[in-house]
């Protein structure tokens, strides 16, 4: 029954329109279930609209006097009944319902009147009614202190690096600063020997140094930082032409949360790595005493070890008898983890004390 009525409504069309849309009107309806009484109501709509619409045939073409077609540029036109009618009832909503907001509050439709204060937004005080004072005081909202972003500023205006990536000074590498990072890496490569040297990349030391200590600040510069620990795959301390072509691979590496970006959370030194870097450069420089970048078992027996032995002997997780910085920077982090975890576990439980620092 409701088919043969929707059948209706359709031949009630002009026939130029029948022959167009009927066969895909009644498919649709065939097609719906749930919201049928939607259709019949387009229907209507459509039987009205069409009806009242009037389409006045083309103009015919007048004669020149070459004989040439000449047509009219300029149609006549009239605005159709239906696009008033729709018009008129748009504008008799809008009104009611702008009525309905000042009659009862401007907490209904704030955006209509501008009521909001949101975040972001200024907020007007001491607006002034009488005729002689008008006077409005605007207040700008106070920007709050993002830590993060003023340790990635300096982070960023210190690292020559990351400074040539982040094309836009925006403290953000972009998905379009990570897929042109290999060519952003080429450009600081000043000597043009197709590698980029820690020096290139940012690392500078003072004149006269012991050129042991220099060369631990290289390695330290390339691996506390992230950016460069991940461009530097191989770990030699200069990135070479090929890491340079794999640099947006390397760097989507970094991408925790997998947004496509880098922000500044993802691209700033672990706190804890480099305390680890630090102290292991510590321990080495006052063990090690033959300078290899090694403590051997004679090392760790001497009088200078005492303090530092149970951390040395630890360490050697490969049992070769020669603990290496790597190995003592890795059970660093791994004992100040292991503190972490227990004075968390301790404020759990009510019990928690002051804090221990590591003892070396």
């Amino acid at each position: 029954m409701l088919r043969r009525c929707y059948i209706w409504l359709i031949c009630q069309h002009p026939p130029e329109f029948r022959r167009r849309f009927a066969a895909e009107m009644l498919g649709i309806y065939d097609q719906m279930h749930g919201r049928r009484g939607w259709l019949f109501f387009d229907a209507a709509r459509s039987v009205l609209r069409q009806h009242l619409t009037q389409q006045r045939p083309p103009e015919p073409a007048l004669a020149s006097a070459d004989g040439a077609p000449r047509f009219q540029t300029i149609a006549p036109y009239s605005l159709a009944w239906s696009t008033m009618m729709e018009g008129g009832i748009i504008t008799v909503a809008l009104l009611c319902l702008l009525a309905y907001a000042g009659t009862h509050g401007s907490r209904r439709l704030p955006f209509l009147i501008g009521s909001y204060h949101g975040p972001g937004f200024l907020h007007v005080t001491d607006v002034s009614n009488t005729a002689s004072g008008l006077d409005t005081r605007v207040v700008m909202p106070e920007e709050k202190a993002d830590p993060i972003r003023d340790a990635a500023r300096a982070y960023f205006g210190s690292l020559l690096l990351l400074r040539a990536l982040d094309a836009d000074g925006n403290l953000v590498l972009s998905s379009w600063e990570i897929l042109t990072a290999p060519s952003a890496l080429r450009k600081l490569d000043t000597n043009r020997d197709g590698q980029l040297s820690a020096e290139e990349c940012g690392f500078t030391a003072s004149t006269g140094l012991d050129q042991r200590l220099v060369a631990y600040g290289r390695e330290t510069f390339m691996t506390t930082n992230p950016v460069l620990r991940v461009l530097d795959a191989d770990h030699d301390g200069t990135i070479s032409g090929t890491e340079m072509l794999t640099a947006t691979p390397s760097l989507r590496s970094l991408d925790r949360n997998v947004d496509g970006k880098l922000s500044a959370s993802e691209v700033l030194p672990d706190p804890d790595l480099v305390w680890a870097v630090l102290e292991s450069a510590a321990i080495l420089e006052a063990v090690d005493t033959d300078g290899d970048a090694g403590i051997t078992a004679t090392e760790r027996l001497s009088p200078r070890a005492a303090r530092y032995r149970e951390i040395i002997v630890a360490a050697d997780r490969d049992h070769n008898g020669i603990t290496t910085r790597t190995e003592v920077t890795a059970e660093l982090r791994l004992r100040r983890e292991r503190q972490r975890q227990q004075e968390a576990a301790e404020q759990v439980l009510g019990n928690s004390g002051p804090t221990k620092q590591p003892s070396f």
